[in-house]
């Protein structure tokens, strides 16, 4: 959605703005219900226009809330007309501070920057390198390589508030940056606050919720029939697609166990930490767990993932 909220360019939002329609195949019972859920009580989902939703075995796949720039709305008329509203502001912008320095935030940088080249774009990020200590230095240093090669200007080991309004800002080091847009990239918080109502035990510190190996919510009345996948789930790992799509592996046949009364068996394991970051449509690394370990340079990380942005493959599991 990054590239698409930046430029009209290719009109990718005719194909990220994937409608549900087709999730169940045909002919399979199932339903599809865009709402917002309130609360969770025990066998009761409560939705936000009241409706009220039974069920005998839950899956919480929240994932996270972001802020500002990357809070789109649910609806797809709204969607394009935000869309379109951040395109026009991005276009105008002759400055841009970012304020995190994850994939997120080196990845819009980089879109601003191939879109926009004369758009000055500053990242601020507390960390001394891009991205977190769970990936390799070399894939860092080639992304804050590739970022630098494009204008970008990267603000290490520092931080910043950001303001309400375009202006003026100083940074914890005392640097002053000034932009017409300010944009969050510092991560989400996971999306668990309607889960108090069930149990509030299952919440840890960090607002995720508290998972067994089998993925199961360890509730407090002893029941199992609760699970939990993705973003939200209390596990050291970095958040991403792939590990939500590992979970589910996990949750189906434990889920298939219990409807067929036998202790669910299966026990998810983290593997290792791979990742591609673009760095607008030409560049990019990424980094795959195998082997040795590979790091992947611009010209592959674009061919897999800048130039595509895996739209194809998402759709497809859509439905479409």
């Amino acid at each position: 959605m990054l590239r698409t909220s930046v430029t009209s360019e290719g009109a990718l939002e005719e194909r990220t703005l994937v409608p549900f329609d087709k999730v169940f195949s045909p002919g399979k019972p199932g339903t599809v219900k865009i709402a917002t859920v309130t609360e969770v009580t025990d066998g009761v989902v409560k939705l936000g226009n009241g409706e009220t939703v039974p069920y005998d075995y839950l899956v919480v796949a929240s994932g996270t809330q972001w802020e500002g720039f990357l809070d789109y709305p649910l609806d797809k008329s709204e969607a394009i007309s935000y869309i379109n509203g951040w395109r026009e502001k991005f276009a105008n912008a002759k400055e841009v501070v970012i304020v995190g320095g994850g994939a997120v935030g080196v990845e819009l940088a980089g879109e601003i920057a191939d879109f926009y080249p004369s758009t000055t774009v500053h990242i601020v990020h507390s960390g001394p390198q891009l991205l977190n200590d769970a990936y390799g230095a070399k894939l860092r240093r080639s992304l804050a390589a590739q970022l630098k090669a494009k204008g970008v200007q990267l603000h290490l080991d520092d931080r910043v508030e950001i303001p309400d309004t375009p202006g003026v800002v100083t940074t914890k080091k005392g640097v002053q940056l000034k932009a017409d847009l300010f944009i969050p990239a510092r991560g989400g918080r996971p999306r668990t606050a309607f889960l108090q109502t069930l149990d509030p035990s299952i919440i840890a510190e960090n607002g995720r919720v508290k998972v067994l190996p089998t993925l199961q919510v360890p509730l407090a009345n002893g029941k199992t029939n609760v699970f939990a996948i993705g973003d939200v789930i209390d596990w050291d790992e970095q958040k991403m697609q792939m590990k939500a799509d590992a979970h589910g592996g996990v949750v189906l046949p434990n889920l298939l166990s219990l409807l067929n009364n036998s202790k669910p068996s299966k026990q998810y394991k983290t593997g290792g930490e791979a990742i591609i970051v673009t760095v607008g449509r030409d560049g990019g690394a990424g980094f795959l767990p195998m082997l040795w370990g590979i790091t992947l340079g611009a010209w592959a990380a674009a061919m897999l993932k800048s130039k595509s942005l895996f739209i194809d493959m998402t759709r497809k599991g859509f439905g479409y």
